[in-house]
């Protein structure tokens, strides 16, 4: 719900909004796509999760914006 909403405010804002499914093909997005300036980071992606993507990413990209979320954490996801 709050990545949704977040989406849709930087989808006003945005040039180009790239997608992906897992902290596997964040890291290669952004590596492949060195002009991203910002980045919606859900926490809890499959295959490598939101903070060890983050940490993977600062590895070569140390300027990129990341707003990290989740909605388990903020809206009960996990009952």
């Amino acid at each position: 719900m709050i990545f949704v909403k977040l989406y849709q405010i930087v989808k006003k804002l945005a040039r180009e909004i790239l997608s992906v499914k897992t902290g596997t093909e964040a890291v290669a997005t952004c590596r492949n796509n060195p002009e991203i300036d910002l980045i919606l980071m859900d926490i809890q992606m499959p295959e490598m999760d939101g903070y060890e993507a983050t940490r993977q990413i600062r590895k070569f990209n140390k300027d990129v914006f990341i707003i990290a979320q989740t909605d388990y954490a903020l809206e009960g996801g996990m009952e």
